[in-house]
């Protein structure tokens, strides 16, 4: 709450008071017909200001859920513009992996090449057990590297498992498929959200007198 709506609430229960006691003089201590008059019209005078009070209070109350509602709202878009930015700047980082791995895959070519120029060589070579060698599988350790590789540099583990290796003619496919999800959400329209505003029920004057 606001200090003005805190030192509203304060002075309508001051007012309430106020009109409390001035009711018990005038029941108490009124003896005359001009002494009921007086104590009635200094009564009617505080209701009134009451009534003003609550007024005043039930319109600081509303500004304030207006305030509040509005920087909400604000807070929202605040995130939602970040998701969208975020989103999009995803396309750019996967343009920056794909040339990053295109890179890469000379190198891993190069390490499965000269597997197999180890295999050729070692037929007629000197001092070299050619069945050890093969026995070791030689030509996928290059496939052993790449995948170690891959989940040392990219931080995958058996919790992003996959079952087999996409089929060259989904590839593309799958790639702009994935990159569609960010792309929606990059596109959000941006348009305002609708606030949540709080209600107030209107209050009647048979409502204000009656909780005078």
């Amino acid at each position: 709450m606001t200090p003005d709506i805190l030192k509203l609430e304060a002075e309508i229960t001051a007012a309430q008071e106020a009109v409390s006691e001035q009711t018990r003089l005038a029941v108490s201590e009124a003896r005359t017909q001009a002494t009921l008059l007086k104590r009635g019209k200094e009564i009617a005078e505080r209701k009134e200001v009451l009534k003003l009070l609550q007024l005043q209070l039930r319109q600081a109350k509303k500004d304030h859920a207006d305030k509040q509602a509005e920087a909400d709202r604000e807070a929202r878009l605040g995130r939602r513009r970040q998701i969208a930015e975020i989103a999009d700047s995803i396309s750019e980082d996967a343009k920056k992996l794909a040339s990053a791995i295109r890179k890469a895959g000379p190198h891993y070519k190069s390490i499965n090449d000269k597997a197999w120029q180890i295999l050729q060589l070692g037929q007629e070579a000197a001092d070299f057990d050619l069945s050890i060698f093969k026995s070791s599988h030689p030509t996928s350790k290059a496939y052993e590297v790449l995948i170690h590789l891959v989940a040392k540099e990219f931080g995958l583990g058996p919790a992003n498992p996959f079952s087999s290796w996409p089929r060259s003619h989904v590839i593309e496919d799958g790639i702009q498929k994935a990159l569609a999800t960010f792309a929606n959400v990059a596109s959000w329209p941006r348009e305002e959200e609708q606030a949540q505003e709080q209600e107030f029920e209107e209050i009647t004057a048979e409502e204000l007198e009656n909780a005078i």
